[in-house]
């Protein structure tokens, strides 16, 4: 959506300059991935809320057991930081759901798995396949993206309601 006089940025100042600038196609991929960003929190709500008030509740239980999972879930999630779940937990699961794929449905597989660096499962059991449309693929990045969302701000929730309930 640029403007005709954005034809010759060399002559632009000012607001014209800036008219131009913050609306190029770069400029709404970003503006774009802010709504999806609130789309993600948004539709991760729920689980949020749900995960928060479950940890609360095991923090506050009776049962010695249940209280040391609350404990071990707010404490550990807290104290590493969201990069590594956003980034590598997320990783690791994905790997770890085409590794119980692999395992299932390629029992006659013979090659190693790990090979280095490289994480290789036979193609059945990518998750989702190689042909699926794109859109299969992006629906199951933005699903992990919803359980590292839930499970990071779960905790933060989980000891805020957890000192609600305490007070």
């Amino acid at each position: 959506l640029m403007f005709d006089y954005c034809a010759e940025p060399g002559v632009l100042s000012g607001l014209t300059w800036w008219s131009c600038y913050l609306t190029t196609g770069k400029q709404f991929d970003f503006y774009l991935s802010f709504g999806t960003v609130l789309l993600l929190l948004g539709l991760t709500m729920p689980f949020i809320l749900l995960l928060g008030f479950s940890g609360a509740l095991a923090r506050r239980s009776r049962f010695l057991p249940l209280r040391w999972l609350g404990l071990t879930y707010t404490s550990m999630v807290r104290g590493i930081p969201d990069i590594i779940f956003f980034m590598f937990a997320l990783i690791a699961l994905d790997q770890g759901i085409e590794y119980l794929r692999h395992i299932v449905l390629c029992p006659d597989w013979t090659e190693p798995i790990r090979q280095g660096s490289d994480f290789r499962v036979c193609p059945a059991a990518k998750m989702p396949l190689g042909n699926s449309p794109q859109w299969v693929h992006e629906v199951y990045g933005f699903f992990l993206a919803m359980i590292g969302f839930a499970v990071v701000f779960g905790a933060f929730a989980a000891n805020t309601i957890y000192g609600a309930m305490a007070a």
